[in-house]
């Protein structure tokens, strides 16, 4: 018995000793604690792409992987549980552009998380509604310019982390590689085409290259509605700067009425709806988004389909019955559905005058721009193509064609094999070789002015000149066919350009030049714009060209929660200036078309035809 008792004591005198240690290493541990060294993050590298998931304060973001739909669990999990949900957002910046995506409260509506993150809360609606869910919460896209003053300034505190922010406005530190002073422009004062007035404030040249560490300043009165702090005491105007027209019609009209004779409106809760019935065969996407809301981007088209579900209380998009009433908020209808205000008296048809027609001829994209691409299908490519096709009809036709761009730098004749699969230059004086995409458009806008004084100068009557701009579309699968957008007389500013010095003094058709645009002018170039674009949609018609189904003809591109007149025509004096979207290369049918030589000259023939009937 002696010898157990002795394995015992030994036993029970080790398990002794062993708690002693643990209790003397959790004490050490609970004295050394308060000065352990924080854990050191990753200082963010200037030219990748920038996300952190962050509470309210000024730290630097962490580099976590480039796509933001797609969160670093293991990186945002340890903070879940140290910060609150509502302070907690992912940023990206990239490309110049700043996505984020903000944590959603267990249980919170829509609505409520409207009114946390909107600067204007009634437009909560058009939040998305599919979101992201990790281990550290659930995230929901929203669009920067959205974004009220305490989220926007989080969001900028992490992809900018040096700004400064003061009573005077906003100081912002180039941070980023490729940083361009439209994009400062669009991210502080919610327009890009603000730069020229954020130079003049830092006294500088005009597109003069920027460095890392440089300072730029906006002014307060610059910086947009959302980005002024809301406790200073001019801070008096009610947020408006995000609200689209039809919302401030929403506001004003007792009862809208509809161009479209399918469209009803009633007004449900104090708010108008357009009510259409769906017909059998008809889709949510197609029948209703797309004819009613103007949107055909893909992205926007899905959104804006999840809200209808949401307000009609449909749960299966593809299983809606003939005759159902689907209720659109106005604030969603395309404004060129509703009648305007205020209409201004009819202008006579632009007359051609004695003499030859000409054309000035441009290919979207180009350069190290390819546009949209679909299955091995360049955008830059295709349009090119139709340019060059289109050049060679109409000069058969003894229409003159001036092209703003080319594969080459010199003004060469065309080939008949259309060889050269990519224009690369823009034919300013000297070619400029297409590096900055923002940088060609505003040397085209400047080139087509030029051949346009020039051939005004000569004797050529304004209504004897066209301007046409091609490309092709990415939209929703379910939208086919070409369409034409023509510039608003009301989207045109006063003057554009001013290209005194920078890059812009390199080339003569740019230098020191202003486009300024005269009110009666602006209302007759819309409509003799618009009068062609209906005869080029009937030739379309009667080639058997697919066209938009509903809407082929178009001022307005929505997309991003805004409405704009492309910039090529919107800054065009030219009369008669277009925008031609041939396809759809996100639909089947459309890409095959584009895929087909004998469609491609089918269609150039139909454009040829259309202007040659303009005599």
């Amino acid at each position: 018995m002696d010898e157990p008792r002795s394995i015992v004591s030994q036993v029970m005198c080790l398990h002794f000793r062993a708690r002693l240690v643990l209790l003397y290493a959790g004490f050490l541990l609970g004295c050394l604690q308060p000065y352990q060294r924080p854990p050191v993050t990753q200082s963010p590298q200037a030219d990748s792409a920038q996300v952190a998931v962050i509470p309210d304060t000024t730290s630097l973001p962490a580099i976590v992987p480039e796509v933001i739909s797609k969160i670093d669990t293991s990186f945002a999990a340890p903070l879940a549980t140290e910060d609150k949900v509502e302070d907690k957002i992912v940023t990206q910046f990239k490309d110049n552009r700043i996505a984020v995506q903000v944590a959603i409260v267990p249980q919170e509506s829509r609505r409520a998380l409207g009114e946390r993150i909107l600067h204007d809360p009634s437009t909560w609606q058009a939040l998305p509604a599919a979101s992201v869910k990790t281990d550290s919460g659930e995230y929901l896209d929203a669009p920067f310019a959205w974004l009220n003053y305490e989220a926007k300034k989080k969001a900028l505190q992490q992809v900018f982390p040096q700004d400064i922010e003061h009573d005077e406005g906003w100081v912002h530190i180039v941070q980023h590689k490729g940083e361009t002073m439209w994009a400062i422009a669009e991210i502080f004062t919610g327009e890009g085409n603000k730069y020229p007035e954020i130079e003049r404030a830092n006294n500088l040249p005009s597109h003069s290259p920027l460095s890392r560490g440089q300072r730029i300043r906006i002014p307060a009165n610059l910086l947009s509605k959302s980005l002024r702090d809301p406790s200073s005491a001019e801070f008096v105007e009610l947020p408006q700067d995000t609200l689209s027209a039809p919302a401030a019609i929403a506001r004003a009209a007792e009862k809208p009425v509809s161009h479209d004779p399918d469209l009803k409106f009633r007004k449900i809760g104090g708010e108008w709806f357009g009510v259409y019935k769906l017909r059998r065969g008809e889709a949510l996407y197609s029948a209703v988004v797309v004819r009613f809301t103007g949107r055909v981007d893909a992205d926007e088209v899905n959104q804006i389909a999840r809200q209808l579900m949401r307000i009609n209380n449909i749960r299966d998009e593809t299983a809606i019955p003939a005759g159902t009433s689907i209720r659109i908020p106005l604030r969603l209808i395309d404004e060129a559905l509703l009648t305007a205000e205020e209409e201004e008296a009819p202008l006579a048809q632009v007359r051609r005058g004695p003499g030859k027609l000409h054309v000035i001829l441009d290919a979207g994209h180009g350069g190290n721009d390819p546009g949209t691409m679909v299955r091995g299908w360049r955008e830059a490519d295709l349009a090119y193509d139709l340019m060059r096709r289109l050049q060679g009809e109409l000069e058969q036709r003894g229409v003159v064609v001036h092209s703003l761009v080319s594969s080459r730098p010199g003004r060469a004749a065309m080939s008949n094999g259309y060889n050269d699969k990519r224009h690369r230059y823009v034919l300013v004086t000297p070619p400029y070789l297409i590096e900055d995409s923002r940088v060609a458009l505003n040397l085209r806008i400047n080139l087509i002015d030029a051949i346009y004084e020039r051939l005004l100068a000569q004797g050529v009557s304004p209504a004897n000149i066209i301007l046409i701009s091609i490309h092709l579309d990415h939209l929703h699968p379910s939208v086919n066919g070409a369409m034409v957008y023509f510039p608003g007389a009301k989207e045109r500013t006063e003057s554009y350009g001013a290209w005194w010095d920078g890059v812009y003094a390199r080339y003569a058709e740019s230098r020191r030049r202003t486009i300024s645009f005269v009110a009666k002018e602006n209302r007759q170039a819309e409509s003799a714009s618009e009068n062609f674009a209906r005869s080029l949609i009937a030739a379309f018609r009667r080639s058997r060209v697919p066209v938009h189904t509903y809407e082929p003809i178009r001022q307005y591109v929505y997309r991003g929660g805004r409405k704009w007149t492309p910039g090529i025509i919107r800054y065009s004096r030219v009369p008669t200036s277009i925008l031609l979207e041939a396809a759809n290369l996100a639909n089947r049918g459309d890409h095959d078309n584009m895929r087909s030589t004998a469609f491609r000259q089918r269609f150039t023939e139909a454009v040829a035809k259309a202007i040659a009937a303009e005599k």
